[in-house]
């Protein structure tokens, strides 16, 4: 059985929700040498009904470097 009423949020690394699927771009400044980009994914009810059961998800990232 599959669950529903969730979804996938994406946290920066402040734990605020990133937002997807729009044009808006989040920029993180690097600075020379190696740079560590950290972001946290949980479930999160996207209905006022959650129902039970086995929940997967695919996320692509795209990340452009200038």
């Amino acid at each position: 059985m599959l669950a529903s009423g969730i979804g996938v949020e994406i946290l920066n690394e402040d734990q605020d929700t990133v937002s997807i699927n729009n044009t808006d771009s989040v920029v993180y400044p690097l600075k020379a040498g190696r740079n560590t980009l950290s972001f946290y994914i949980r479930y999160k009810s996207t209905r006022p009904t959650v129902t039970s059961g086995n929940a997967t998800a695919v996320m692509y990232f795209d990340m452009q470097y200038e």
